[in-house]
């Protein structure tokens, strides 16, 4: 299993200007900036990607698994000057823990920031990831990670999810105390 290294640098001068990217945009669904450095939302348009890119959005990250759409999506980053990276995650299956820290290490690594992540609908696999971040990256608690999961439209009952977001929250002391 891979370890993840949070990094404490902070991004060059030339993060994105989250100002310029439309967040009610249909060609961006569910978009929303979590930093400077990371950014979340639903399948984007190509003129979408052409918006992140103009935003200065460096990588985007597609927790999708249908192949059509990623060779689509890769194909539209590589022309516009966006890195592209695909760490496919099912919805209904439980993410491979490995997948979930490379996840980490792609959003941490300066070259790629600023990144955007999505899925489908910028939901629960998207959900997941940034709750994963918001724990190791951001240092957030469990119930706090969870209840911005469930405020940005995670549905409850993908508990295959969230099993494994609750056994590393466990491993990385994230969880309330029991009393």
């Amino acid at each position: 299993m891979q370890d993840f290294h949070p990094r404490s640098n902070s991004p060059d001068d030339d993060s994105p200007d989250s100002n310029r990217i439309d967040s009610y945009s249909p060609e961006l669904p569910n978009f929303h900036r979590i930093n400077e450095r990371l950014f979340r939302g639903g399948q984007p348009s190509r003129k979408g990607l052409e918006s992140l890119r103009s935003g200065g959005i460096k990588t985007v990250i597609n927790l999708r698994e249908e192949t059509t759409s990623i060779e689509a999506e890769s194909i539209i980053c590589r022309t516009i000057g966006i890195d592209f990276i695909s760490i496919p995650l099912r919805p209904f299956a439980v993410p491979d823990t490995d997948n979930l820290l490379a996840f980490l290490n792609v959003t941490e690594t300066i070259e790629k920031q600023p990144c955007f992540v999505h899925c489908l609908h910028g939901m629960d696999r998207t959900g997941l990831m940034v709750a994963l971040y918001r724990l190791r990256v951001e240092d957030w608690e469990y119930d706090d990670a969870y209840r911005e999961m469930l405020s940005l439209g995670f549905h409850e009952g993908f508990t295959n999810l969230t099993s494994p977001l609750m056994e590393l929250a466990r491993r990385w002391n994230k969880l309330p105390q029991q009393k």
